[in-house]
């Protein structure tokens, strides 16, 4: 299957959507890599040396589950936040893919008329871009073609 612009630049913006995806990810185990290095400071003293090897699991699955709990809240926040810029994102990603992709449409349409043999197919220039200049050079062509 044959690759489209629009395709093509929809496949761009899933990418970029995959790579924020997999950068929220890795901020997640960053932060637990963190908490680990914040309860080593914060709770290794005297008392959980002394404590038995028991008990020193349980002070710190307790203390990363009181924190994980606050992070939670935050974590859920981030995905339904996540979720939105997934979803605006796709949504440009279409939308400006159909904006892009419009006046190439229109010019195969004139371009396929004019294969037939139709010299009298004009495309309007409505802009003075890149496009407009293609548009406005097809015009030129066909005007010559229909003069020869």
């Amino acid at each position: 299957m044959k690759m489209t612009v629009r395709m093509k630049m929809f496949a761009c913006m899933g990418l970029i959507v995959f790579i924020v995806s997999i950068t929220f990810s890795l901020t997640t185990q960053v932060y637990t890599s963190g908490l680990i290095d914040q309860f080593q400071r914060e709770q290794i003293n005297a008392n959980y040396l002394s404590a038995s090897p028991e008990e020193q699991f349980e002070i710190f699955k307790s203390y990363i589950l009181d924190n994980m709990q606050l992070n939670e809240l935050l974590n859920v926040t981030h995905g339904v936040r996540l979720f939105f810029f997934v979803a605006i994102g796709l949504f440009f990603s279409y939308w400006m893919s159909g904006v892009l992709t419009l006046p190439l449409k229109k010019l195969i349409a004139a371009i396929e008329r004019v294969a037939q043999g139709d010299l009298n197919v004009k495309v309007p220039v409505d802009t003075k871009d890149e496009y407009g200049k293609v548009a406005q050079t097809f015009n030129d062509m066909t005007f010559r073609l229909r003069e020869a």
